[in-house]
């Protein structure tokens, strides 16, 4: 027994040893996995600042591992070419340069392993469906857009309506002159699916939503069809009467085939008119596909449904290991894009994830982003997700920039979540593992939950060089929950609910009206992996607070971790919230200090700071005492280092300034 022991307690001792070692090898000698020049919004090199890096780059986990980076590494035997505008092209075709195919759908059933498609420029109205997907790196199906070439796929048809005075219906309203059109569409735009049928309201409304409220349970139930006027949707209203007051609005009439419009200048036959037909973009009609690129398309205006099910514009399908990059998905009424298991009844995946998204810009998207369920091993990287969550559906769940749950070993890093209403900008739903946040942006969210929400996860996961600036609540939302309810704390930049063992440090939090970080137990009653969450053993620290008047909510004292953060000194007086032990007090910085023993080491200081959310530019300057702080990878270990609070680190000239000046563009792009 004593000699098993001794061999045990051997064994660890070597793996402790090799672990630092490779720690160290790791932090000189990284190399990240190289990024598409096609950047949406591509940061500039920092010419004042470095990154307060965690070892030096952002590529590790929390963990301390790199993140399995993988690359396409297919050298394409065969290339077919999609070429719509061509009058040569055919579907009949062989796909050669002279004698293209005319749709890309008839090239996604003829291609193998080891080929791929060109598509050319041109708008394709479609519904990519592949047959088939790659079978490794080097045996993947690619989909590229010709390059320099604009090419579009859109679930919509140009409709040439037939307008005539609206008849067989009333306004109700002395509003005698105000003109109402109609027109009918054609039955043969739809193909076994008609948007204009199918309701938002989704399965799971009796579990999340509101029904029982008639304004949230009047945009549940607007059709899923969207019409589009010179590009520009026009708005749905849900009973006749409604157009009276709502120009540019359109009402439609069972059994979805005629449509009721209301124009703010009448009708105007110049106008180009758009409405959508097909819930999909891109999506194979199989689940499973693997080791398929997408790159460079347009994909505009579909008709999918509310989440859950997460059935988006561009849909992995359950598959696993695509490269989606240097794409926009834009104008759709619910997901954009959906990369997990799509559903909570789905047979569990063998293979859940490994998927490469990035460079793309997701904008004007209803519900949610990106969304996924039941992911592992995969990197979010370089994207722009902007103007989500138009439907004003919050409730139910599933609304915000990136939705995934249960994530394990993933890598959202070096994204902008911006100008996002009535969703959060990131959301991680039970069960995350071992998943890094690292150097986004989230600006301007106005949000029932959060910027950043962590909701009952147990295991470490890290929250790190990030900008949070001008997170607000959503003051169209009348509710006012108590402190015991779990949606109390809305607008916070970072909710925490119920976690344990998250870490949040070296961030920047700025103009954030609510808590700027949270970490509570809303949901102290909900049972997830057979227990709940406690809220202990987190960790904020090295992070920098400008004009957060709510700084910190902490539920209890529990082996909670808190120093080395410096904030603005104007916001002291009662701006840290400690709930248990009892009784429920509001704190300024000393009595944080001297009653529980927080941010010992934590300073305040005079703080200016702008944040210009359309260039990212961020400017500050800092004049007061500097707090002492840790390196991030002595965090791990609870070691107090020398360091610099925040997202950046200045150079020993600014920092023997009186008054430190930082001018800094993010996110940080890593040499």
């Amino acid at each position: 027994m004593r000699k098993s022991l001794l061999i045990l307690n051997a064994k660890r001792i070597i793996f402790n040893v090799f672990f630092i070692i490779s720690l160290t090898f790791i932090t000189a000698n990284i190399l990240m996995a190289n990024s598409s020049k096609d950047l949406p919004v591509k940061p500039k090199k920092p010419k004042v600042t470095t990154a307060n890096n965690s070892l030096n780059n952002f590529s590790l986990l929390p963990d301390g591992t790199i993140f399995d980076f993988w690359e396409d590494q297919t050298a394409y035997t065969k290339v077919l070419h999609v070429a719509t505008n061509n009058p040569q092209a055919s579907d009949n075709n062989p796909g050669t340069i002279e004698k293209p195919l005319k749709t890309i759908n008839a090239a996604a059933q003829r291609l193998q392993p080891g080929e791929k498609v060109v598509v050319h420029e041109g708008i394709y109205r479609e519904c990519i469906q592949p047959a088939r997907g790659g079978t490794s790196p080097d045996k993947m199906i690619a989909y590229e857009a010709a390059e320099g070439e604009n090419v579009i796929v859109k679930g919509s048809e140009i409709w040439k309506p037939q307008f005539r005075q609206s008849s067989g219906y009333r306004l109700r309203t002395e509003a005698n002159d105000v003109k109402i059109w109609m027109a009918t569409i054609p039955e043969y735009f739809f193909k076994a699916y008609n948007p204009f049928l199918a309701r938002d309201v989704y399965r799971y409304i009796s579990n999340w939503g509101r029904p029982a409220e008639p304004e949230w349970m009047n945009r549940a139930l607007l059709y899923r069809g969207s019409v589009y006027m010179d590009g520009k949707p026009m708005k749905q209203v849900l009973n006749y009467g409604e157009l009276a007051k709502t120009e540019n609005a359109f009402w439609v009439e069972d059994p979805g085939l005629r449509l009721h419009m209301h124009f703010a200048n009448d009708i105007d036959t110049s106008k180009t008119f758009e409405i959508t037909t097909r819930e999909q973009l891109f999506a194979p009609k199989d689940f499973g596909l693997a080791y398929i690129k997408i790159s460079g398309f347009a994909f505009e205006q579909a008709a999918d449904g509310l989440p859950v099910p997460q059935r988006a514009a561009v849909s992995a399908m359950r598959g696993h290991h695509w490269i989606i990059e240097n794409n926009r998905i834009e104008w759709v009424n619910a997901c954009g894009l959906d990369i997990g298991s799509q559903t909570f009844d789905a047979e569990p995946m063998k293979i859940g994830g490994g998927h490469i998204v990035r460079n793309n810009i997701i904008r004007n998207i209803g519900i949610c982003g990106i969304a996924g369920l039941k992911l592992d091993h995969t990197l979010i990287e370089n994207n722009l997700i902007e103007n989500v969550g138009y439907l004003d559906m919050e409730r139910n769940c599933e609304s915000a920039g990136l939705k995934f749950h249960e994530p394990h070993n993933t890598l959202i890093r070096q994204n902008i979540f911006r100008h996002i209403h009535h969703a959060s900008g990131l959301w991680f739903d039970t069960n995350s593992e071992n998943c890094r946040i690292v150097n986004n942006v989230f600006v301007d969210i106005v949000t029932l939950y959060a910027g950043v929400l962590m909701e009952i996860n147990y295991e470490q996961n890290l929250i790190d060089h990030n900008i949070f600036w001008d997170i607000h609540k959503d003051k169209s939302d009348d509710s006012t929950p108590k402190p015991t309810e779990w949606a109390y704390g809305n607008g916070t930049a970072i909710r925490s609910d119920c976690n344990e063992k998250l870490i949040v440090a070296y961030n920047l939090f700025g103009k954030i009206t609510e808590h700027a970080i949270s970490l509570n137990l809303f949901q102290s009653m909900r049972i997830v992996e057979g227990r709940t969450g406690i809220g202990f053993a987190n960790k904020v620290v090295n992070n920098l607070f400008f004009d957060c008047p709510n700084r910190i909510y902490l539920a209890r004292k529990l082996e909670n971790y808190i120093d080395g953060n410096l904030y603005d000194i104007k916001n002291d007086a009662g701006s840290f919230v400690l709930v248990y032990p009892e009784p429920y007090t509001f704190q300024n910085l000393n009595g944080w200090q001297d009653f529980f023993g927080f941010d010992k080491h934590s300073t305040q200081a005079t703080l200016i700071t702008n944040f210009d959310p359309e260039t990212c530019l961020l400017e500050i300057s800092i004049e007061g005492e500097i707090p002492e702080c840790q390196n991030l990878s002595a965090i791990m270990n609870g070691k107090i280092n020398s360091g610099f609070p925040g997202p950046f680190n200045p150079d020993q000239t600014q920092k023997s300034q009186q008054i430190i000046k930082i001018k800094q563009k993010f996110p940080i792009e890593q040499k």
